[in-house]
């Protein structure tokens, strides 16, 4: 059941990525042309020397070794378009279906749609955008009078914990992983 102070009228999907063996379960990838991103794709591995001081390689790309996410950002590339991809392939449907979408996503994202009403929540990087845009993004789809929106995930710590209640809320917990 969705909790109403947080949720818009249409209905409202929120893609995650989920554990490993979720992920490789056959997301198709945004490539080439169509890659758009502006993720900043991880080079290098983090390793570190004697001392755990981190070597150049890992101050450089900011790769986390175990898990290869982005530390500013808390995903991999793989993981990113992963969602990318099933946000497009969830929207493209509804469209065809002849239902009006909503996409919520990031700035460093917003070239890869390009169905539906696209919104930027604001920059990745910087949980405290995305925080202070949400309301009005979801009261804007509102007036945009949209079926269905579909929204990326955010990481779940510090303030993006709150930003993910928020949309999970809105939701009503209807959330899809990759």
């Amino acid at each position: 059941m969705k909790y109403k102070h947080y949720a818009p009228k249409a209905d409202l999907t929120l893609v995650e990525p989920g554990t490993g063996t979720e992920r490789e379960s056959g997301a198709e990838q945004v490539t080439g042309a169509e890659q758009k991103t502006g993720a900043e794709q991880v080079t290098g591995a983090e390793q570190k020397n004697g001392a755990g001081q981190k070597t150049g390689a890992e101050q450089k790309t900011g790769a986390d070794r175990n898990t290869g996410a982005d530390p500013e950002t808390g995903l991999d590339e793989t993981q990113l378009q992963a969602m990318i991809c099933k946000v497009r392939e969830l929207s493209r449907e509804k469209i065809e279906a002849g239902y009006k979408v909503g996409v919520i996503c990031t700035d460093e994202s917003r070239g890869c749609y390009t169905d539906g009403e696209v919104r930027s929540i604001g920059a990745r990087k910087s949980q405290a955008s995305v925080a202070h845009n949400l309301y009005a993004l979801l009261r804007e789809f509102d007036d945009l009078g949209v079926d269905y929106i579909f929204s990326e995930s955010f990481p779940k710590d510090h303030l993006g914990q709150a930003i993910m209640n928020r949309l999970s809320k809105a939701a009503g917990y209807k959330i899809v992983k990759v």
